[in-house]
Protein backbone atom coordinates (compact mmCIF):
# COMPACT_ATOMS: atom_id res chain seq x y z
CA UNK A 1 0.00 0.00 0.00
CA UNK A 2 2.53 2.41 1.09
CA UNK A 3 4.89 2.22 -2.46
CA UNK A 4 1.16 2.84 -4.13
CA UNK A 5 0.21 6.12 -2.51
CA UNK A 6 4.06 7.10 -3.53
CA UNK A 7 3.24 6.22 -7.41
CA UNK A 8 -0.37 8.02 -7.47
CA UNK A 9 1.69 10.77 -5.80
CA UNK A 10 4.42 10.72 -8.15
CA UNK A 11 2.05 10.82 -11.15
CA UNK A 12 0.09 14.00 -9.95
CA UNK A 13 3.35 15.89 -9.49
CA UNK A 14 4.36 14.72 -12.99
CA UNK A 15 0.62 15.30 -14.81
CA UNK A 16 0.87 18.80 -12.80
CA UNK A 17 3.69 19.70 -14.60
CA UNK A 18 2.91 18.69 -17.89
CA UNK A 19 0.05 20.60 -17.78
CA UNK A 20 1.86 23.91 -16.17
CA UNK A 21 4.31 23.84 -19.13
CA UNK A 22 0.90 23.74 -22.04
CA UNK A 23 -0.31 26.32 -19.71
CA UNK A 24 2.84 28.07 -20.20
CA UNK A 25 2.99 27.20 -24.10
CA UNK A 26 -0.20 28.85 -24.25
CA UNK A 27 0.17 32.38 -22.74
CA UNK A 28 4.02 32.64 -24.57
CA UNK A 29 1.55 32.45 -27.48
CA UNK A 30 -0.78 35.09 -26.60
CA UNK A 31 -1.52 38.68 -26.73
CA UNK A 32 0.98 39.55 -23.45
CA UNK A 33 1.42 42.16 -22.91
CA UNK A 34 -1.27 44.04 -24.45
CA UNK A 35 -1.67 46.73 -26.39
CA UNK A 36 -1.14 49.34 -23.98
CA UNK A 37 2.45 47.90 -22.85
CA UNK A 38 0.31 46.13 -19.99
CA UNK A 39 1.46 42.59 -17.99
CA UNK A 40 -2.45 41.92 -16.67
CA UNK A 41 -2.88 39.23 -13.60
CA UNK A 42 -5.25 37.45 -11.20
CA UNK A 43 -4.40 37.15 -7.43
CA UNK A 44 -6.05 33.93 -5.62
CA UNK A 45 -6.93 35.48 -2.59
CA UNK A 46 -7.18 31.78 -0.92
CA UNK A 47 -4.59 30.27 -2.51
CA UNK A 48 -2.28 33.02 -2.69
CA UNK A 49 -1.28 32.42 -6.27
CA UNK A 50 -0.90 34.80 -9.19
CA UNK A 51 -1.80 33.64 -12.85
CA UNK A 52 -1.31 35.73 -16.40
CA UNK A 53 -4.53 36.18 -18.10
CA UNK A 54 -4.75 37.52 -21.80
CA UNK A 55 -7.40 40.20 -22.11
CA UNK A 56 -7.77 39.67 -25.78
CA UNK A 57 -8.36 35.87 -25.41
CA UNK A 58 -11.39 34.35 -27.40
CA UNK A 59 -12.61 32.67 -24.21
CA UNK A 60 -14.59 35.52 -21.89
CA UNK A 61 -13.20 33.36 -18.91
CA UNK A 62 -9.61 33.63 -19.83
CA UNK A 63 -9.72 37.49 -20.25
CA UNK A 64 -11.17 38.57 -16.77
CA UNK A 65 -10.41 37.22 -13.37
CA UNK A 66 -12.73 35.36 -10.88
CA UNK A 67 -14.58 36.53 -7.71
CA UNK A 68 -12.26 35.11 -5.65
CA UNK A 69 -9.49 37.25 -7.15
CA UNK A 70 -7.64 40.04 -7.38
CA UNK A 71 -6.93 41.65 -10.82
CA UNK A 72 -3.64 43.21 -11.32
CA UNK A 73 -1.60 44.89 -13.35
CA UNK A 74 2.18 46.46 -14.08
CA UNK A 75 3.86 47.67 -17.15
CA UNK A 76 6.52 45.37 -19.21
CA UNK A 77 8.94 48.11 -18.78
CA UNK A 78 8.86 50.62 -15.87
CA UNK A 79 8.68 54.19 -15.99
CA UNK A 80 11.97 56.07 -15.83
CA UNK A 81 13.69 56.46 -12.73
CA UNK A 82 15.02 60.17 -11.14
CA UNK A 83 18.18 60.60 -11.55
CA UNK A 84 20.74 59.49 -9.15
CA UNK A 85 23.06 61.59 -6.90
CA UNK A 86 26.47 62.39 -9.29
CA UNK A 87 29.41 59.94 -8.50
CA UNK A 88 32.96 60.69 -7.01
CA UNK A 89 35.34 62.49 -9.30
CA UNK A 90 37.55 59.64 -11.03
CA UNK A 91 41.10 59.78 -10.82
CA UNK A 92 43.34 61.71 -13.37
CA UNK A 93 43.79 60.51 -16.11
CA UNK A 94 47.16 60.14 -18.37
CA UNK A 95 49.58 63.48 -20.00
CA UNK A 96 47.89 63.69 -23.36
CA UNK A 97 50.17 63.99 -26.52
CA UNK A 98 52.24 67.05 -27.28
CA UNK A 99 49.73 69.52 -29.50
CA UNK A 100 50.74 70.68 -32.68
CA UNK A 101 52.84 73.99 -33.06
CA UNK A 102 50.94 76.97 -32.89
CA UNK A 103 50.82 79.74 -35.61
CA UNK A 104 53.72 82.08 -36.27
CA UNK A 105 52.91 85.07 -34.01
CA UNK A 106 53.40 88.66 -35.66
CA UNK A 107 56.94 90.28 -35.80
CA UNK A 108 57.79 92.58 -32.57
CA UNK A 109 58.91 96.11 -32.25
CA UNK A 110 62.56 96.33 -33.00
CA UNK A 111 64.58 96.72 -29.57
CA UNK A 112 67.05 99.23 -27.81
CA UNK A 113 70.31 99.62 -29.41
CA UNK A 114 72.87 97.79 -27.92
CA UNK A 115 76.36 98.47 -26.88
CA UNK A 116 79.33 98.81 -29.35
CA UNK A 117 81.36 95.43 -30.24
CA UNK A 118 84.69 94.73 -28.27
CA UNK A 119 87.50 96.57 -29.34
CA UNK A 120 91.16 95.68 -29.76
CA UNK A 121 94.18 97.71 -29.91
CA UNK A 122 97.86 96.53 -30.82
CA UNK A 123 100.26 99.30 -30.19
CA UNK A 124 103.94 98.14 -31.62
CA UNK A 125 105.77 101.05 -30.17
CA UNK A 126 108.76 100.90 -28.03
CA UNK A 127 108.74 103.62 -24.99
CA UNK A 128 111.62 104.11 -22.86
CA UNK A 129 110.91 104.93 -18.86
CA UNK A 130 113.71 106.97 -17.94
CA UNK A 131 112.36 108.97 -15.17
CA UNK A 132 110.65 108.26 -11.32
CA UNK A 133 107.75 110.24 -12.50
CA UNK A 134 104.87 108.74 -14.24
CA UNK A 135 105.27 108.53 -17.75
CA UNK A 136 102.42 107.91 -20.32
CA UNK A 137 103.09 105.04 -22.32
CA UNK A 138 100.06 105.19 -24.51
CA UNK A 139 96.23 106.47 -24.04
CA UNK A 140 93.88 104.96 -26.18
CA UNK A 141 90.06 106.15 -26.65
CA UNK A 142 87.29 103.94 -26.49
CA UNK A 143 84.90 105.76 -28.27
CA UNK A 144 81.99 107.59 -27.69
CA UNK A 145 79.39 108.14 -26.91
CA UNK A 146 80.83 106.59 -23.27
CA UNK A 147 80.44 103.41 -22.36
CA UNK A 148 81.74 101.33 -19.30
CA UNK A 149 84.16 98.56 -19.59
CA UNK A 150 85.67 95.69 -18.88
CA UNK A 151 89.76 96.22 -19.76
CA UNK A 152 92.41 93.66 -20.13
CA UNK A 153 96.07 95.47 -20.87
CA UNK A 154 99.41 93.74 -21.06
CA UNK A 155 102.68 94.65 -22.29
CA UNK A 156 106.49 93.61 -22.11
CA UNK A 157 108.78 95.29 -19.79
CA UNK A 158 112.88 94.71 -20.47
CA UNK A 159 116.01 96.36 -20.37
CA UNK A 160 117.94 98.14 -22.80
CA UNK A 161 121.23 96.22 -23.24
CA UNK A 162 122.19 96.41 -19.57
CA UNK A 163 122.73 93.79 -16.79
CA UNK A 164 122.17 96.04 -14.10
CA UNK A 165 118.52 95.38 -12.29
CA UNK A 166 115.42 96.30 -13.39
CA UNK A 167 112.13 97.85 -11.17
CA UNK A 168 109.50 100.11 -11.56
CA UNK A 169 105.45 100.49 -11.84
CA UNK A 170 103.27 100.55 -14.20
CA UNK A 171 99.43 101.82 -13.51
CA UNK A 172 95.70 101.58 -15.70
CA UNK A 173 94.42 105.15 -15.33
CA UNK A 174 91.32 106.62 -16.21
CA UNK A 175 89.72 110.04 -15.82
CA UNK A 176 88.45 108.83 -12.59
CA UNK A 177 91.58 107.40 -10.89
CA UNK A 178 93.62 104.24 -10.70
CA UNK A 179 92.12 101.36 -12.31
CA UNK A 180 94.72 98.59 -11.71
CA UNK A 181 98.57 98.77 -10.88
CA UNK A 182 101.51 96.68 -10.81
CA UNK A 183 105.22 96.64 -9.71
CA UNK A 184 108.16 94.69 -11.41
CA UNK A 185 111.72 93.60 -10.17
CA UNK A 186 113.88 91.82 -13.13
CA UNK A 187 117.12 91.03 -12.47
CA UNK A 188 119.72 91.34 -15.26
CA UNK A 189 117.62 93.25 -17.52
CA UNK A 190 119.63 92.53 -21.03
CA UNK A 191 118.53 89.11 -21.06
CA UNK A 192 115.43 88.76 -19.26
CA UNK A 193 111.96 90.67 -19.71
CA UNK A 194 108.55 90.24 -17.82
CA UNK A 195 104.84 90.28 -19.50
CA UNK A 196 102.71 92.07 -17.25
CA UNK A 197 98.80 92.33 -17.53
CA UNK A 198 96.82 94.89 -16.03
CA UNK A 199 92.84 93.89 -15.67
CA UNK A 200 89.73 96.25 -14.38
CA UNK A 201 86.38 97.65 -15.07
CA UNK A 202 85.76 101.93 -16.28
CA UNK A 203 82.21 103.48 -15.95
CA UNK A 204 82.00 106.03 -18.59
CA UNK A 205 84.87 107.05 -20.16
CA UNK A 206 85.83 107.45 -23.57
CA UNK A 207 89.95 106.99 -22.90
CA UNK A 208 92.47 104.79 -20.62
CA UNK A 209 95.75 105.46 -20.31
CA UNK A 210 98.75 103.18 -19.40
CA UNK A 211 101.42 105.07 -17.44
CA UNK A 212 104.97 103.45 -16.13
CA UNK A 213 108.18 105.08 -13.58
CA UNK A 214 110.79 103.47 -12.44
CA UNK A 215 111.93 103.09 -9.06
CA UNK A 216 115.04 105.73 -7.55
CA UNK A 217 118.47 104.21 -8.25
CA UNK A 218 117.68 101.63 -11.07
CA UNK A 219 118.26 101.67 -14.60
CA UNK A 220 115.84 102.63 -17.33
CA UNK A 221 113.76 100.35 -18.85
CA UNK A 222 111.51 99.46 -22.05
CA UNK A 223 108.07 99.19 -22.57
CA UNK A 224 107.09 97.33 -25.99
CA UNK A 225 104.20 95.38 -27.37
CA UNK A 226 101.25 96.66 -26.03
CA UNK A 227 97.92 95.32 -26.40
CA UNK A 228 94.47 96.53 -25.22
CA UNK A 229 90.93 94.42 -25.20
CA UNK A 230 87.88 96.69 -24.02
CA UNK A 231 84.75 94.96 -24.00
CA UNK A 232 81.43 96.76 -23.19
CA UNK A 233 79.65 96.54 -19.89
CA UNK A 234 76.26 96.98 -20.01
CA UNK A 235 76.01 98.69 -16.04
CA UNK A 236 72.22 99.89 -16.74
CA UNK A 237 71.02 95.90 -16.71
Amino acid sequence: MKTTTRRVRNATVVLAGILGLSGFASVASASIPDAAGKINGCYSNGRHTLRVVDTAASDPDDRHCFDTETALSWNQTGPQGQQGVPGPQGIKGDKGNVGADGPVGPQGPPGPSGLSSAKSYDYGTSVVIDDVQDKVVQTFGLGTPAHSYALTVRFIVSGQNTKDNLAGACFLRSPQGDVDGANFNIRDGQFNAEIMTLIGTVSNVTTVSLTCSRFPNTTDFLVTDLKVLAIPVDYAS
